[in-house]
């Protein structure tokens, strides 16, 4: 009995030793991460801070190159522009490469006196391609604008190079400048030498064939309409073309093209071939209804009314809005006249007076009531804010299906539109130059250095775990004076610290997920006031809404209108819903001023550096007592984590002063930036009484054409009624004609035969 249990007393001592032992290589594991992922700071997130630090403008051109590549060309447009207008860059070849990505980005978003000056400024220092590439653009904007002194310069550096090499980029872009103008003979000489296996070979074949039919030169037009089909049906491979060659833009081109041989073929009588050219149209293609419409013509051109009324009647199934397929019922209607089918054409007719009457004597009577004053009343609908100008705003819903497009008032809108954009440029530069600022001022700011803000976050991981791994040390040291009054006080203390430090994440990824859950409470107010600031524009909408309901309704004066009870009323709340919305604005502004704080070094951060400080000064408290009462926790590992500590310090100083320095740039730039913002505010503000003005004028304009368009309309309906009438009329009266005719005869027979009789 004694010896069993010995046995097992042995075997108990045996498992505890054991354990022990467990519990000292896990806690040994556990140091020697800390002190190896310690030591790995400087190697793995310092070095390659020095080292991006050093290469700052190749990483930001990456950045910017990255965004571009992406379509995101406003934010690439801003770091490439800290690219160039960086004195360091001007001797790197890297400046060439950043001056084509920034030129390009703000040509994409329309902003031509931006991309403008990065064009000329790379003409002026690139290598030859660079050139070509940049006066390509410069040529383009000069189309685009209209702008004839751009045009002057951008040429003039054309032809200069031109002279010395023939690049296909920039030949296209003269090519198409010289179309515009009209010198289509030049045109074309540029456009053959543009090869087909270029990207723009496809395109600039289309426009050498346009232009020689524009010079005239209709036979030269046709062989090469022709030409371009047929290499396009042997394929890609055998016209030695790109194996990008048919994508949307060069299939467009070869739909253009099949529309203009079918014409050329039907000037030239050849309607069987015109059909079949027409025939060849893919359904998907954006031409495919006009190419449908003009085949009806071959068919009345044949005499086979019946046919072409078939065809036109299934254009009109799958185009069944008469105001948009106006042009596809009139014709409806002159074939019904002629073939005799009078109600059928009269319902075509009727059905587009009916659309088209009400309309046109809606629009009369707004330009009856407001005369000569007409675009100060449309600039008071418009608004006096035209950057989102919309015809919606200013013409009835069904004129505005009918306006299309016009290509003055688009260039128009276009040259006004951009100066919006310029204007809203300015603002959100401003505002992202708060955000930069709070950015840069926040706790967070390491947040803007992602590989130093990783190893942060590593770092803080480190130091959760070593403080982890001291109390464990502690926790097995003090196994033999629990019980102890003077320990017990120490450890309580401890515990105190102990249990808020649970709380804390310690680890990367519950650091992030913190913040993500921050993050996404921020989403959500803001998809709060964001709805509520749509609640608003509604609101504002239907008042707007209910102002010219009044004045279309009443059509009285303005002065009139504004002592109107309901007007007053719309215009108090209008005033309301305008100091809710800027109030809305400003809070989420705020939000995302907080969201910029959240994460790094923030408010919820010191708190736990807080928390971790005063449980690590409780457990080092804790050791010194075990230490002098001969029951110290194991010196060498204490040692290490010292170490340990020591080098995430370290770490976080050094970090600290790479975020210092680079801070220091960054506020240079943002200080220079904010001086540009306010010179190019004052700039703006000096176009910005003529622009806002100028809205009115261009809905004027276009409400005006657009009311002519619609008088032809209606005019073409009105005379096919008349048509009809008269043809109704006139079978009429050939009918009565051929009756007495008839009766005629009849009466010259009896009067015959009474004669005979008489004789008999």
């Amino acid at each position: 009995m004694k010896r069993r249990l010995a046995w097992a007393a042995l075997c108990l001592i045996l498992a505890m030793d054991q354990a022990q032992a467990g519990e000292v290589d896990e806690v040994r594991g556990e140091v020697d991460h800390v002190v190896q992922g310690a030591g790995a700071l400087e190697r793995d997130y310092l070095k390659a801070a020095r080292f991006e630090q050093r290469h700052a403008l190749t990483a930001r051109l990456n950045d910017g190159e990255l965004l571009y590549n992406r379509g995101d060309y406003p934010r690439a447009a801003i770091i490439l522009l800290d690219v160039v207008e960086n004195p360091e860059a001007r001797n790197q070849p890297l400046y060439r490469e950043a001056l084509w990505l920034l030129g390009d980005s703000l040509f994409r978003m329309r902003n031509a006196n931006g991309a403008g000056a990065a064009f000329e400024e790379l003409a002026r220092v690139g290598d030859a391609d660079q050139r070509s590439r940049a006066i390509g653009r410069l040529v383009e904007l000069a189309l685009v604008t209209g702008d004839e002194e751009r045009a002057i310069r951008a040429l003039a550096l054309a032809r200069s190079v031109l002279n010395t090499a023939a690049d296909p980029t920039l030949l296209y872009a003269v090519g198409k400048y010289e179309f515009r103008r009209g010198d289509a003979r030049v045109a074309v000489g540029l456009f053959d030498q543009v090869p087909l296996a270029h990207a723009y070979g496809w395109r600039a074949r289309y426009f050498a064939a346009a232009a020689a039919l524009k010079a005239g030169q209709g036979d030269d037009a046709y062989t090469r309409f022709r030409r371009l089909l047929d290499d396009a049906t042997r394929g890609p491979a055998a016209a030695e073309a790109p194996a990008e060659a048919f994508a949307d833009e060069d299939r467009q081109v070869l739909d253009l093209t099949r529309l203009a041989v079918a014409r050329m073929l039907y000037e030239r009588g050849d309607l069987d071939t015109a059909m079949s050219t027409y025939a060849e149209l893919p359904r998907t293609s954006k031409v495919f209804d006009q190419g449908l419409f003009e085949s009806v013509w071959i068919e009345v051109k044949r005499g086979d009314y019946e046919r072409a009324l078939r065809k036109l009647e299934i254009q009109l199934i799958a185009q069944p809005d008469v105001v948009t397929g106006h042009e596809a019922r009139l014709l409806q209607g002159k074939l019904l006249l002629m073939q005799g089918r009078y109600d059928d054409a009269n319902q075509a007719f009727e059905a587009l007076l009916h659309e088209f009457g009400p309309v046109q004597d809606e629009m009369r009577g707004t330009v009856i009531t407001h005369g000569d004053r007409l675009d100060r009343h449309l600039n008071e609908v418009v608004g006096r804010d035209i950057d989102d100008f919309d015809p919606n705003s200013f013409l009835p819903a069904k004129a505005a299906r009918f306006a299309g497009r016009d290509p003055q008032t688009e260039r128009a809108l276009n040259l006004v539109g951009d100066l919006g954009l310029q204007r809203r440029d300015v603002e959100e530069a401003r505002v992202m130059a708060d955000e930069v600022e709070t950015a840069l001022e926040a706790g967070s700011r390491i947040k803007i250095f992602p590989r130093l803000h990783e190893g942060w976050l590593r770092a803080f991981e480190f130091q959760g775990r070593g403080v982890a791994a001291r109390a464990r040390l502690n926790d097995r040291a003090a196994t033999g004076v629990r019980g102890n009054a003077a320990y017990d006080q120490l450890r309580a203390e401890r515990e105190v610290w102990a249990a808020r430090f649970r709380e804390v994440p310690r680890s990367v990824v519950a650091l992030r997920d913190r913040g993500s859950k921050a993050l996404d409470e921020m989403q959500r107010i803001d998809k709060v006031a964001y709805r509520l600031e749509l609640d608003v524009r509604s609101i504002e909408a239907q008042l707007t809404a209910i102002d010219r309901y009044l004045a279309d309704t009443l059509q009285v004066s303005e002065q009139v209108l504004s002592e109107l009870p309901a007007r007053r009323q719309s215009d108090k709340e209008r005033v309301e819903a305008l100091a809710l919305r800027e109030e809305l604005k400003r809070l989420m502004r705020d939000i995302s001023q907080e969201r910029i704080r959240i994460g790094g070094a923030d408010a919820a951060y010191r708190e736990d550096e807080r928390i971790r400080r005063e449980l690590l000064l409780a457990l080092k408290a804790e050791a010194d007592w075990l230490r002098g009462h001969g029951a110290s926790p194991d010196p060498a590992m204490l040692a290490r984590l010292d170490e340990a500590d020591a080098q995430i310090g370290a770490f976080f100083a050094e970090a600290a002063k790479l975020v210092d320095e680079r801070v220091a740039v960054l506020r240079r730039a943002l200080e220079a930036e904010r001086r540009n913002i306010t010179e190019y505010d004052n700039e703006l503000s000096s176009f910005r009484d003529e622009t806002e003005s100028i809205g009115g004028t261009i809905a004027a304009r276009t409400f005006l054409t657009v009311l002519d368009r619609i008088g032809a309309v209606v005019l073409e309906a009105d005379v096919g009624l008349i048509d009809v009438a008269w043809k109704q009329k006139q079978d009429k009266s050939d009918d009565i004609g051929r009756i007495l005719d008839r009766q005629t005869a009849d009466l010259g027979d009896l009067e015959r035969q009474y004669q005979e009789l008489r004789r008999d």
